[in-house]
């Protein structure tokens, strides 16, 4: 009724917005407030209050601003990666599947970021400082985003591993933004458990499956599988067809007999993607 009568979501844009009121009026992230995403947005928007005072508008036009910054990113990556006319491909590919953002989530956040880290790891030629800041915006993807954790933790360990058995994927800038990834991780989580927020963190990040579909903790598992992939079936099938591609990319980049210094970035950002 009153999406209907004020063309307002109060659900999906009221949750993101609640949430940030909450933070900002003073109330303790994961013991006070729900976080069911990561407390990046929450953080974001205080900082946001202090010079814009929050409303859907200004939630809504961040969330956009965040989104084209995205698909900009993820040209430029592409196009870094292998041509021009690839990166229109990928681009145009995106945005059929997904135009415009919809609502104010985590995601256009943590994917802005992680594209952002994949497209600074490519600036090889100026020193160790982008890898650094790759290795903080991979921090900041998980931070928008916790779920994410687990694709950048399974993309850190295959690529770790795989250099131990195919060398020429090593890579110095590679190893310090995992590292500083890793450390900034741990920071965050030791930071949570002296607060006592560890296990809220957990369960409202992760746990909240056994809830969300009336579950319970023995197939908690299988539930977090339906909870993220059945609602996007569409985009999941879409997707399935470029994890061959990202899959294609990483081998070729392992086995190719021809030498080429963007091996490494192309082996992680397809690992990244494939997970």
């Amino acid at each position: 009724m009153l999406f209907r009568s004020h063309n307002t979501d109060s659900h999906h844009w009221g949750f993101i917005l609640g949430t940030a009121l909450d933070f900002i009026s003073g109330r303790e992230l994961f013991t006070e407030v729900f976080i069911q995403y990561g407390a990046g947005g929450p953080i974001l928007y205080k900082l946001v209050n202090y010079v814009w005072p929050l409303t859907y508008t200004n939630i809504g036009l961040i969330t956009v601003a965040t989104y084209a910054g995205t698909m900009l990113l993820l040209f430029l990556t592409v196009e870094r990666l292998g041509s021009t006319s690839l990166a229109a491909l990928v681009t145009t590919l995106a945005l059929l599947v997904h135009p415009y953002s919809v609502y104010p989530w985590g995601d256009y956040f943590a994917g802005c970021a992680l594209m952002a880290s994949c497209y600074l790891l490519l600036q090889r030629d100026r020193g160790i400082a982008p890898a650094v800041w790759a290795g903080v915006l991979l921090f900041l993807a998980f931070l928008f985003r916790n779920t994410y954790l687990v694709n950048l933790g399974v993309a850190a360990a295959v690529y770790v591993l795989a250099t131990l058995v195919f060398p020429r994927i090593r890579d110095r800038g590679l190893f310090i933004a995992v590292i500083v990834f890793a450390l900034l991780t741990a920071g965050y989580f030791g930071m949570l458990t002296l607060q006592g927020k560890f296990d809220p963190w957990y369960l409202q990040n992760f746990g909240a499956a056994t809830t969300a579909y009336g579950v319970n903790a023995s197939n908690a598992g299988l539930a977090l599988i339906y909870r993220i992939l059945y609602p996007e079936i569409f985009a999941t099938g879409v997707f399935s067809g470029l994890l061959v591609v990202a899959t294609y990319a990483a081998f070729s980049a392992v086995f190719s007999k021809e030498p080429d210094e963007r091996a490494p970035y192309v082996f992680f950002v397809s690992i990244l993607g494939a997970t």
